[in-house]
């Protein structure tokens, strides 16, 4: 911005001091040219002094009394004819000359005013854009110190995150179904987790009209909402509950198909508000060819998972 208002300062003064220097020409040459005028002034009425004087002597030499008086009067007015014809002349020179003088004065301001104001509007565009510029980089200081301050804060707090064991088992007769399925617990944050919470749901569906991942974020949202009103243990950073917790999942299927899928959200408490790690577990037989009873796996559903 300083490069740009020196700039900008320099091309004013550059301006001022052309425009000053033309005015100093245009006067110096309107000083020379009346000089000139007034020393052929001088010049002619010399002439015109001897002229006068020789035609008297001519004319009126030899006469007497009162021929003498008119002859006198007669080449005092020949002799002012000119007179007056060159001081006509002188005149409207003396007009012209003013008058282009002022048309020079009246051109050199006004493109001195021209420049000024086109150097004025310059440096306006170019406050302007350094505002611009100003206010961009403190709305972009302010982001990155948000986005600094939502890294901190994502550093500074608990991440609970639920470590299971694949295999399983699961029978389901009619409308009914059970799981029974291993899981643990980790806290690999740094603060400890309040009101840890696991909520769990067996479903079956599948198909167009009944598909599981609109099931699942009805669930995680029922279970967001609930977190705040339900009661839990604290796992503390860097520690984790039992992998060998077993959990007994029975459910009542709400809808048909022939998908069926486990539904899993653990939920705790932090400062910042409540955190998620949700997984929706599908159940799929094991390619053990004979296996007896027959053993199912809690695979991952795609990439329904969420985690706040």
């Amino acid at each position: 911005m300083l490069k740009r208002v020196w700039d900008g300062t320099v091309s004013l003064w550059v301006t001022i001091a052309i425009c000053s220097f033309l005015l100093f020409v245009t006067a110096l040459g309107f000083m020379s040219a009346r000089a000139y005028d007034r020393a052929t002034q001088d010049y002619q009425t010399s002439r015109a002094y001897d002229e006068t004087r020789r035609q008297f002597e001519q004319r009126c030499a030899g006469l007497e009394g009162k021929e003498i008086f008119d002859c006198l009067k007669e080449q005092i007015e020949t002799a002012r004819e000119p007179s007056r014809s060159e001081e006509d002349v002188r005149a409207q020179k003396e007009m012209a000359r003013w008058a282009l003088a002022l048309l020079v004065v009246s051109g050199v301001l006004g493109v001195l005013t021209l420049i000024v104001t086109i150097v004025g509007v310059i440096f306006v565009r170019n406050t302007l854009e350094a505002t611009r510029l100003g206010t961009k980089a403190a709305v972009d200081a302010a982001e990155a110190a948000i986005h600094n301050n939502t890294i901190i804060q994502a550093e500074q707090r608990p991440w609970v995150t639920l470590e299971r064991q694949i295999p399983c088992e699961f029978r389901a007769s009619g409308d009914t179904g059970m799981c029974k399925w291993k899981y643990g617990l980790l806290n690999r944050g740094k603060l400890p987790a309040q009101r840890v919470h696991v909520t769990q749901k067996l479903v079956r569906g599948g198909g167009f009209g009944n598909p599981l991942e609109k099931a699942f974020r009805a669930f995680v949202d029922e279970a967001r909402s609930n977190a705040l009103n339900r009661s839990g243990m604290v796992v503390f950073a860097g520690d984790a509950l039992s992998h060998d917790t077993t959990s007994m999942t029975g459910g009542l299927f709400e809808q048909p198909g022939n998908e069926y899928a486990l539904f899993v959200c653990v939920t705790y408490q932090h400062a910042g508000g409540v955190g998620i790690d949700a997984n929706l577990l599908g159940i799929s037989a094991s390619q053990k060819p004979n296996a007896l009873p027959p053993q199912y796996e809690l695979l991952s559903f795609g990439r329904e998972r969420v985690v706040e």
